[in-house]
C-alpha cells in the first residue's frame, strides 16, 4: 500500500490529482491510501501526531506555513528522509530554493496525468527499493530503526518496549498502532502484549514461539490458529 498526502490550498488541484492517483492506482495495481489537507499547518499537526506517509504531494504557495517551510522541517526538524515529497507549483522558479530538501520531482500547474505517472511509478520504486523503517517519536525526538533489525516489540502498560539485535529502547504508544505500520513487513501479532519479527523465530510451537534471541514468548489462545496459518504462509505452504 502506498500511502499519500495531498496538501493544496486550492480545492480543485486537490481533487483532480486524488482522482488520478486513484486511477493510476487501480492501472498498476496498487493500493493508495490517500489524505487531503488544506494547508501546511494542517498537515505538519497530521505528521506531528504520530502519522507519516510515503509520498507527499505539496503546493509551494500556501498562506499559513508554505511549501518549503514544511519540507524543511519534514527533513532537518524530524531528521525524515525517506518520506518522498513532490512539489506542485504555477511557477518555476523555485529550483535552488528546494535543492536541500531533496524532492522526487517538480510539477507544474496544470497537473498532465501522464507527469504525475512518471513521479508516481518513480516514487513507487524508489519505496519499494530502500530499506523499510519503523519510526517512532521519544518526548521530542523524532528515531527510526530499521524494521529488519527489530526482533519484536514488548507493550508493557503504555510503553512500547523496541528489541533489537543489539539494543533496547521504549516509547509511550500502543501496539495497535504499532502494528499498523510494519503488519506488512513479515510481523506477526502473537498476543495483545508481543509483535514479533517472523525473520528471528527460532522456533514455534502451539503455544509460543522462541526468539533468536532464547527468548520464549507466548501465543495467546484466541490468536493460535491464525498465527499457525500465517507462518505457513510466509514459509511458502509448507507442514
Amino acid at each position: 500500500m502506498l500511502k499519500i498526502a495531498i496538501c493544496d490550498d486550492v480545492v480543485e488541484v486537490t481533487s483532480q490529482l486524488d482522482k488520478m492517483l486513484i486511477e493510476l492506482g487501480k492501472k498498476h495495481s496498487v493500493l493508495v491510501e490517500i489524505d487531503v489537507f488544506f494547508s501546511g499547518v494542517e498537515l505538519l499537526n497530521h505528521i506531528m501526531d504520530e502519522n507519516s506517509f510515503d509520498l507527499i504531494f505539496l503546493d509551494i504557495e500556501m498562506e499559513d506555513m508554505d511549501g518549503i517551510q514544511l519540507g524543511l522541517k519534514i527533513r532537518n526538524d524530524m531528521m525524515d528522509d525517506s518520506t518522498q515529497i513532490a512539489y506542485i507549483s504555477g511557477k518555476q522558479s523555485y529550483a535552488m530554493d528546494l535543492f536541500q530538501i531533496r524532492p522526487i520531482d517538480f510539477l507544474i500547474k496544470p497537473l498532465h496525468l501522464e507527469h504525475v505517472e512518471e513521479l508516481f511509478l518513480t516514487a513507487l520504486r524508489i519505496i519499494n527499493s530502500k530499506n523499510s523503517y519503523f519510526q517512532y517519536k521519544k518526548g521530542h525526538t523524532y528515531n527510526k530503526i530499521e524494521s529488519k533489525d527489530i526482533i519484536y516489540f514488548e507493550s508493557d502498560d503504555r510503553k512500547i518496549n523496541i528489541i533489537t539485535k543489539d539494543s533496547r529502547d521504549s516509547f509511550y504508544g500502543s501496539m495497535d498502532y504499532v502494528y499498523d505500520k510494519v503488519k506488512n513487513l513479515g510481523f506477526l501479532y502473537i498476543h495483545k502484549s508481543y509483535l514479533v519479527n517472523n525473520l528471528y523465530i527460532r522456533s514455534y510451537l502451539y503455544d509460543r514461539v522462541i526468539m533468536s534471541n532464547n527468548i520464549e514468548l507466548p501465543i495467546s489462545q484466541s490468536r493460535r490458529k491464525s498465527m499457525r496459518e500465517k507462518l505457513i504462509r510466509l514459509v511458502g505452504g509448507g507442514e
